[in-house]
Order: C-alpha cells, then sequence, then structure tokens
C-alpha cells in the first residue's frame, strides 16, 4: 500500500512539472511572436517603400551625340516589363532631320546601372550643302602652277537606316536617369551623295576639265554628311 501511494506521489509531480513547463513554453512563445511583429511590419513597410519608390514606365529623354540612335534628339521611351520596351524620337544632325523607332533591353546590373541595348529602324530625310577642297590649276598659256579652291554643291538622298547601340544607364534619383552609349548605324537603302554639275573656284581662271576635281570633292563630301559608322551619344531621360 505504501508502494502504490509512493507511485501516485511521484506521478502527480511528474504531472505537474510538466504542466507548469508546457504553460510557461506557450508564455515565451507569445512573447516571441509579439516581438516578431514589428520586424514584419518594418518588412512590409520596406516592401511598401520600394514599390512607391519604383518608377513610372514613361520618360522623356534628349539625346547628344555623333551617329547617335535619333541625332541629336528628343526621344520617348515606354517599358512594358523591367526588362523590355520601346522608343520613339526625332532629331536632327548632318544627314537631315531622323525619325524612328526601335525595341530596348534592359537589365539591371547593381542599384545605381542599369545596362541597355536598342535597336531602332531610322528614316533620314537628306540634306545639301557645299564642300570645297584644295586644288592646283596650270594654265596653258602661262605654263606656271596656281593654288585655288574648287567648290562645288552637293545632296544627300532620303535614306534608312538601322541603328543599334549599347550603354549604361545612370539612375540619379527617383525621376532623372543619364545614359552614355556607344552606336552603329548600317545604311540600308538610299543615303547617297550627289555633286552638282558646276564648279566654282575662288579665282577667275578658265578651266576646261572641271571633272578632275570630282573625286576629291566627292569623297570630301561623304566624309562630312555621310551616315553609317560607329557613333557615340549622352543623354538624360526624365521619368513622367
Amino acid at each position: 500500500m505504501r508502494t502504490l501511494g509512493s507511485f501516485f506521489l511521484v506521478f502527480a509531480l511528474i504531472f505537474s512539472a510538466e504542466a507548469f513547463g508546457a504553460k510557461k513554453r506557450k508564455k515565451r512563445r507569445k512573447v516571441r511572436k509579439r516581438k516578431s511583429q514589428p520586424t514584419e511590419e518594418v518588412a512590409s513597410q520596406g516592401d511598401e517603400k520600394r514599390k512607391s519608390s519604383s518608377k513610372p514606365p514613361l520618360s522623356l529623354g534628349v539625346n547628344l551625340g555623333w551617329e547617335s540612335l535619333y541625332g541629336n534628339s528628343a526621344s520617348l521611351h515606354y517599358r512594358f516589363i523591367d526588362m523590355l520596351g520601346v522608343n520613339f524620337g526625332v532629331g536632327y544632325n548632318t544627314t537631315g532631320a531622323k525619325l524612328g523607332l526601335g525595341g530596348e533591353f534592359l537589365l539591371e546590373i547593381s542599384k545605381l546601372l542599369t545596362w541597355t541595348s536598342t535597336l531602332a529602324f531610322v528614316y533620314s530625310s537628306g540634306t545639301d550643302g557645299q564642300v570645297s577642297v584644295d586644288a592646283s590649276f596650270t594654265p596653258i598659256d602661262t605654263g606656271i602652277s596656281e593654288d585655288l579652291v574648287a567648290t562645288k554643291n552637293y545632296e544627300l538622298s532620303v535614306g534608312s537606316l538601322v541603328n543599334f547601340n549599347t550603354g549604361i544607364l545612370w539612375d540619379y534619383s527617383d525621376s532623372i536617369e543619364f545614359i552614355t552609349s556607344i552606336t552603329y548605324n548600317a545604311v540600308i537603302s538610299g543615303n547617297e551623295i550627289k555633286l552638282s554639275e558646276e564648279t566654282s573656284y575662288d579665282k577667275s581662271v578658265e578651266i576646261t576639265n572641271q571633272s578632275e576635281f570630282n573625286p576629291a570633292l566627292k569623297k570630301k563630301a561623304k566624309k562630312q554628311v555621310e551616315p553609317g559608322g560607329p557613333g557615340f551619344f549622352v543623354g538624360i531621360r526624365f521619368y513622367l
């Protein structure tokens, strides 16, 4: 009988200790839960803040450079998603007025820097102007060589190009980004240079064979205005 009573006493002590431990563990879980709530609220607030600071999809760009995307231009950019967008631009450079439409790929490489690449189709209106070269001429009657400047008018025809550019966007603020980019233009059609028939000179001399200056004049005109080849530009984008 005494043994049975001892058994029940030990059982009661174990049961009481277990109940007390369970109650204590439950209290600790409640305390941990209360402590974790502010952290979750802070994380939630941070997510909301990041969402609220994300940029709108539409931006306006201003670009300056040589053989740049749409010349010295204004451009409108729209992002469908973070990595893909389209752009439209109008501008002017040595080949005349430019108008184009392109697709843009973007990849964030850090919090402040984004890599961007664009492939665009560009229309060029063509232009006209004058080109001059230094030359020498020996009149038949004197046999003495004279230096002179030969000048011709030229016309650059309407044309189309494909432009590829790649560069870096720098996230300056929530509403402003700067861009620097290298470009390459490939002529698809047009953009041909035509020289005028007549050549003018800075001296009153009679020259019977004016065509001998044409190769040098055409070469210089091409160097001045013919599109195509590598280039670069810098710009700024304002988010609307």
